[in-house]
């Protein structure tokens, strides 16, 4: 696992980037909150125990310091990665660093919350089973 800190220029509030994954090494922002959206391709997301399948057109978020991976089983996946300067957002609302975002999967009227607690409801179990 290694930090990675995104190089913010003085009083830059976010970047945004355009990058093409296949896969990333496990790894953390310590210093950005991550909004990552797929443009094209088929994302996979594993951040702590979860892991999100996140599709064209879904985006997701990844909170500072939360510890992540990306990866694509098919394809290359093309995403716009908007990285939100935690330091400098501090400065104007300082609770800001210990707000954490929920994913969900956002379709509009095809969010389909039972599937979401069958995924949770695994995933729990799973973890549960690596701690034991």
């Amino acid at each position: 696992m290694c930090e990675q800190i995104i190089p913010f220029e003085q009083n830059e509030c976010f970047k945004v980037n355009i990058l093409k994954i296949e896969q990333t090494r496990i790894h953390y922002h310590p210093n950005a909150l991550q909004i990552i959206l797929v443009l094209k391709g088929n994302l996979l997301v594993k951040v702590a125990y979860e892991v999100f399948n996140v599709e064209e057109g879904e985006f997701l978020f990844i909170d500072q310091g939360a510890v992540h991976i990306l990866w694509s089983e098919t394809e290359t996946s093309i995403v716009e990665v908007a990285s939100l300067n935690i330091k400098l957002m501090t400065d104007y609302y300082q609770p800001i660093e210990n707000i954490r975002f929920r994913n969900r999967p956002f379709k509009g009227s095809n969010f389909q919350l039972k599937e979401i607690n069958k995924i949770r409801e695994k995933t729990f179990k799973r973890y549960l089973v690596e701690l034991a």
